[in-house]
């Protein structure tokens, strides 16, 4: 009895979801019933147009003046048109349609559509006039920049649109409703406590991160175009190649004119007198270097050369550090949660999970496996494994692991080696063994061995990187990311408060672009009264408007009674001064970036993850727990919406719709159901 009682609310989530997309995704297919058909003629083509019988080919024309098709003196009611069209010679076509009718005795320009011709419901387009069509013209948008082909069947209007069962939508809206359903406020989820040792339990963790690991997997696969990217985006893959020959520099001489500028980093110089340089590659002293981190380099990529004889893809060595940090963060969530909150719900601790890998920018890294990222991922993996082995070195009261302390520093300290920056997180060390330390157990001479496990690892890498930075720029302290050859004089740039506001506004209050038109969210350029070069490329939102739930994070002292442990307090507390300072660092050393955001959120999101389980343990009231509940799922959706639609974007090198063509396509369709 008790298990069908467990089914029936599946049941009805997936009657739902059929009723959904029977009756509210397909009512184009029952507005449109009673329509009758008129075939339209062609009357007109312009010049950039050749037609053969009913094929059609388009010349490539720059203004699409000329590449349109012209029907006159229809004279009746159009609810839609369909344009009939296959073989098409390219993968998508871009329509523009003017029309003429009772209301413009003019042609006017109605928003232009896309023809995909894998999906149907792209040759038809609902149309809104003004009474009477009197003529339509065509534009077929040359969006290739070439000459490109297809055969015209037919052009009709009052066509009936076909009844079409998306079995894509249902098993989301069967998803989505389902996951509403177990994570409401009054669902058994929440009296159930989180039990790792619980093989149900164990089988749902296992699943979600497979769930990741698959999404991360498609998604650093999708940009085909980054397999040829130059040298901009192959630096690691070169200095593979240098590092055995014994070379410290990229095996690439640079021109004569940029080895004879008196400043070889004045951009607009480069610029106006065709100056031959390689984007974004460190120049010193007539050499190009790789200034992002080594760390990935030596791990990744000069293994994978010397066994194979092949260049490491930049895509797979992001997926690779990828799925470590999927499992790093559950395995981190789980020791806070074990330590320090152990009546967490399995309810809440999955959606705190799930808030996690959505919230740190890890879609936006999948989008956009370049080099950009690899030395970014690879820090914020072994930031997370770092901080873990930590934090489970003193589980033991009594004894410290130093093994596990060994290996966190080993990570820990690597983390310079990568993204600099965020070695502020080293510095929660003070925190996770303030109690060892007052105890004698580190940093005293009765526990040298184990002082040792924890400083060792950053000795050896400090002086491997303060060794290969003195070899290539004279200082040890000298990463060389200001001989950046880049959109302005890096060694020049220097330190102004100016720049700050608009930084923590770009990067935390921007709110972001939604539209009703595909991809919904759009970027948004910064806009500044800055007088004085700001690096910058379109943003998305600020991490507080696109990741609610990091405001939780803010209320860290507020609820500093709730948390209890006041190393956990200073720990939340310190992750949004450290995401402030990683901030400004962000802005005045290279620009506002959207990339940037995985250098900060994952600290917010530490914050909001202590905030949340300490809400969960402590005794409030039951209505104030519905309360934040109702607020986490909305808060856990809203980020959800923002990332996924993220990667359709095309302003930031993504570019979807020509990467991936047919999924892009798929989802265009599917969520603007009412085209």
């Amino acid at each position: 009895m008790k298990e069908k009682k467990k089914i029936i609310p599946l049941i009805i989530c997936f009657l739902i979801s059929i009723a959904m997309e029977i009756f509210i995704f397909n009512f184009r297919y029952f507005e449109s019933i009673n329509y009758r058909k008129t075939n339209l003629k062609i009357n007109n083509t312009g010049s950039s147009i050749k037609v053969k019988k009913n094929n059609y080919t388009i010349y490539e024309d720059k203004e699409d003046k000329n590449n349109y098709i012209e029907i006159k003196n229809i004279d009746k009611k159009a609810n839609n048109i369909k344009i009939d069209i296959k073989n098409l010679s390219v993968p998508y076509m871009i329509y523009n349609i003017y029309i003429k009718d009772e209301g413009s005795s003019e042609y006017y320009k109605i928003p232009e559509r896309y023809f995909y011709p894998n999906i149907n419901k792209s040759k038809y387009i609902k149309l809104n006039l003004s009474g009477k069509v009197k003529d339509i013209r065509i534009h077929f948008k040359n969006n290739s920049n070439t000459d490109f082909s297809f055969i015209l069947n037919n052009i009709s209007i009052n066509d009936k649109v076909p009844f079409a069962i998306s079995r894509t939508r249902v098993v989301l809206l069967f998803i989505l409703l389902t996951f509403i359903y177990y994570t409401r406020p009054k669902s058994e989820l929440y009296k159930i406590k989180v039990d790792f040792k619980n093989k149900n339990q164990t089988l749902v963790f296992i699943i979600i991160m497979a769930i990741f690991a698959s999404y991360f997997f498609f998604l650093t696969g999708t940009n085909v175009k980054l397999k040829t990217y130059g040298m901009q985006h192959k630096q690691y893959q070169m200095l593979a190649e240098s590092f055995l020959h014994k070379k410290n520099y990229i095996e690439y001489e640079p021109s004569k004119e940029l080895v004879n500028m008196k400043n070889p980093y004045d951009f607009e110089y480069r610029l106006h007198h065709n100056v031959q340089y390689e984007w974004d590659t460190a120049y010193y002293n007539g050499k190009y270097y790789v200034y992002f981190g080594v760390v990935p380099e030596i791990l990744t990529y000069l293994p994978y050369h010397m066994i194979t004889g092949q260049n490491l893809p930049n895509y797979i060595a992001t997926y690779i550090a990828l799925i470590f940090i999927i499992i790093s963060i559950f395995f981190l969530e789980k020791e806070v949660v074990t330590r320090f909150f152990e009546n967490t719900s399995f309810a809440i601790f999955i959606i705190v999970y799930i808030f996690f890998m959505m919230s740190t920018g890890l879609v936006g890294i999948a989008c956009y496996p370049t080099l950009y990222n690899v030395p970014i991922v690879y820090a914020l993996m072994f930031t997370f494994w770092g901080l873990y082995f930590w934090l489970s070195s003193t589980r033991d009261e009594n004894k410290l692991s130093k093994v596990r302390i060994f290996i966190g520093s080993l990570c820990m300290a690597l983390v310079a080696g990568c993204r600099p920056q965020l070695l502020l997180c080293s510095f929660f060390a003070f925190l996770i063994f303030k109690d060892a330390i007052k105890k004698k157990k580190l940093l005293s001479t009765k526990s040298k061995l184990t002082t040792l496990c924890a400083f060792i690892p950053y000795i050896v890498v400090a002086v491997a990187l303060m060794y290969y930075n003195k070899s290539r720029f004279g200082s040890p302290f000298d990463f060389g990311a200001n001989y950046n050859l880049t959109g302005n004089d890096m060694t020049k740039r220097g330190f102004n408060l100016d720049r700050i506001g608009l930084g923590l506004f770009s990067y935390l209050l921007q709110p972001s672009h939604l539209q009703a038109k595909f991809p919904l969210l759009t970027g948004i350029g910064v806009v500044t009264n800055y007088m004085g070069i700001t690096i910058s490329e379109p943003m998305f939102g600020g991490a507080l408007i696109t990741n609610p739930m990091f405001l939780f994070g803010l209320l860290s002292y507020r609820e500093k009674d709730k948390i209890k442990n006041k190393s956990l307090v200073k720990f939340s507390i310190l992750s949004i001064i450290f995401a402030i300072i990683i901030i400004v660092a962000d802005t005045e050393m290279a620009g506002i970036l959207e990339r940037y955001f995985s250098d900060f959120s994952f600290l917010f999101a530490f914050a909001s993850s202590i905030v949340i389980f300490a809400l969960f343990n402590a005794n409030i009231d039951k209505n104030v727990k519905i309360y934040i509940i109702n607020i986490l799922i909305l808060f856990l959706l809203i980020s959800c919406f923002h990332q996924f639609l993220y990667m359709f974007d095309d302003q930031l090198f993504h570019d979807m719709i020509n990467n991936n063509t047919e999924f892009y396509f798929k989802w265009y369709y599917l969520l603007q159901w009412w085209l």
